[in-house]
């Protein structure tokens, strides 16, 4: 059994979000429904004010409920309501660790309509995997997944959560790199991670494109791919020299939804 945290901004974006992910991960698994309240600065009297806040939150929660009850049969599903504190990803980063979450679903653009900014930070800091679901996106079953890779070593915790998924859909997993200049030898790359990918269908493949977002993505129009998975490596050189995030600008450009792991 996954334990799985929903994050809701109670806007139609995560709501699609939660079902999408309930449909999803079937009913065998835990769920934890959270919203995080935001504590202003001034006003009554900080006590009470608390007070105030996580009763609306809860009382926002059993509404929310009730939507998500209108579009796929919640009552089958084991969710936990969680209000929680909170200005910035920190409160969820802590809760995925103290309550041994093992992934995070949310909404391009929520919580609270930060957006994109509040998902492109817990995408990039999560310790768990992080699924993000577009506003427009539909449910369909996710047949043909594309793996974004930069061919430096995996092993198969970073694929575990990738792995489950793709056995419980019966997807097919397209392994793509995209490379600026002269392809990579690949061997080695291709001979490890079959290894861990025994049972499951899956090829390589290696696109040339200056803009490695632009080559994943045409990829995966291509390959009418119904989902993008890319590892999140928090100690890129690239990343640290230039501050930036290949899973920023996925997570905001991206049409399908994108599951980001971590290493």
């Amino acid at each position: 059994m996954k334990r799985i945290l929903l994050l809701t901004d109670f806007t139609e974006n995560s709501r699609k979000a939660a079902t999408t992910a309930l449909k999803l991960y079937g009913k065998d698994n835990r769920y934890f429904l959270m919203n995080i309240y935001y504590m202003p600065m001034f006003g009554a009297s900080r006590g009470d004010l608390y007070h105030w806040l996580e009763e609306d939150s809860s009382k926002k929660l059993d509404v929310e409920i009730g939507k998500l009850k209108e579009k796929i049969n919640v009552d089958e599903y084991q969710i936990d309501l969680i209000a929680e504190r909170g200005f910035d990803d920190g409160v969820v980063i802590d809760f995925i660790r103290a309550n041994g979450i093992d992934l995070v679903v949310l909404g391009k653009g929520n919580v609270n309509n930060l957006i994109g900014s509040f998902t492109a930070s817990i995408a990039h800091n999560s310790p768990v995997g992080v699924f993000i679901v577009p506003e427009d996106y539909e449910c369909n079953d996710i047949k043909k997944i594309v793996f974004a890779t930069d061919l430096l070593g995996v092993n198969k915790k970073m694929l575990i959560t990738l792995i489950d998924f793709v056995k419980q859909n019966d997807s097919e997993l397209l392994i793509l790199n995209v490379y600026k200049n002269k392809k990579p030898d690949s061997n080695d790359y291709e001979e490890h991670v079959n290894g861990y990918l025994r049972g499951i269908k899956h090829s390589f493949y290696y696109v040339e494109n200056k803009n490695v977002i632009e080559g994943i993505t045409h990829f995966a129009e291509e390959q009418k791919a119904d989902q993008l998975v890319i590892l999140n490596r928090k100690d890129s050189l690239i990343e640290r020299l230039f501050h930036v995030s290949m899973t920023q600008k996925l997570t905001t450009h991206s049409k399908r939804p994108i599951m980001v792991l971590h290493d």
